[in-house]
């Protein structure tokens, strides 16, 4: 994760944080992450595992485990914050 989280920062997309691996469904995770903390308006989930909840699955940039965040991950992360031109 340190590699990506540094390409991520680089382009001045902020990492809040990253939810716990706790056997339940990733989706579940985060949204247990999203209600304890309710302003969270922006948000992309960059994650290798597809198990998201439905209503979670437009903010989802899946990304390959053997390849990790490639560019073409990179430039859905970039779109999804607004960066047009991509990253």
């Amino acid at each position: 994760m340190s590699g990506a989280r540094e390409f991520i920062e680089q382009m001045g997309i902020p990492i809040l944080d990253v939810t716990d691996d706790d056997g339940r469904l990733r989706g579940e995770e985060i949204q247990r992450w999203l209600d304890a903390h309710p302003g969270i308006e922006q948000y992309v989930i960059v994650d290798d595992d597809s198990d998201m909840l439905d209503s979670q699955k437009e903010h989802f940039v899946n990304t390959d485990p053997e390849h990790g965040l490639t560019e073409r991950m990179m430039y859905k992360v970039s779109r999804r914050f607004g960066f047009e031109g991509g990253y």
